[in-house]
């Protein structure tokens, strides 16, 4: 994934659709009614993608920064995306609503984009299992926040979304 190099940057500007974290550097997840979901296109197989994500975390990197293209092949070859042309995605509002197989993007304070992101794989008790071409292959959504949390470029935003096939 393309990443840019910023100076310090405290913006704060809302991004719509990612997940509030709060002063512990944690999402802030106050529980919310379930609403209706409506889905104009077939789901990708989430549990596929899941699936092939943690058995292949082993395979060899492609780029220097190979996350993106871990994801993709992930979506392609465990959840049947077959069509890689660009299309609107399920945003979801909270950790406790995300499912096996949904992308977790993340976005650290001194970078202008969101520059990594990781399949959900598991989840117990609300919390996320990730896989991902990263510095550890398998790790919890938790843990990649504790670990950049309380330094000078700590995560600011996690976007979760929830790819959709053609038509």
């Amino acid at each position: 994934m393309e990443t840019t190099s910023a100076e310090d940057s405290d913006d704060t500007s809302d991004d719509p659709g990612s997940i509030e974290l709060g002063e512990n550097g944690f999402p802030d997840e106050t529980p919310v009614a379930p609403g209706p979901t409506a889905l104009s296109a077939r789901s990708v197989n989430g549990h596929g993608t899941a699936n092939w994500a943690y058995n292949h975390t082993g395979i060899g990197w492609e780029y220097s920064q190979d996350c993106t293209n871990f994801v993709s092949k992930a979506l392609y070859h465990g959840g049947g995306m077959k069509c890689r042309c660009h299309r609107p995605a399920t945003r979801i509002s909270k950790t406790d609503n995300a499912q096996l197989g949904d992308i977790v993007f993340f976005k650290w304070k001194k970078e202008r984009r969101y520059n990594h992101a990781a399949v959900v794989t598991s989840k117990v008790r609300g919390h996320l299992g990730l896989s991902q071409h990263g510095i550890k292959n398998h790790s919890t959504l938790d843990d990649v926040l504790a670990r950049y949390r309380g330094t000078s470029n700590p995560i600011q935003r996690v976007l979760i979304i929830r790819p959709r096939s053609a038509k």
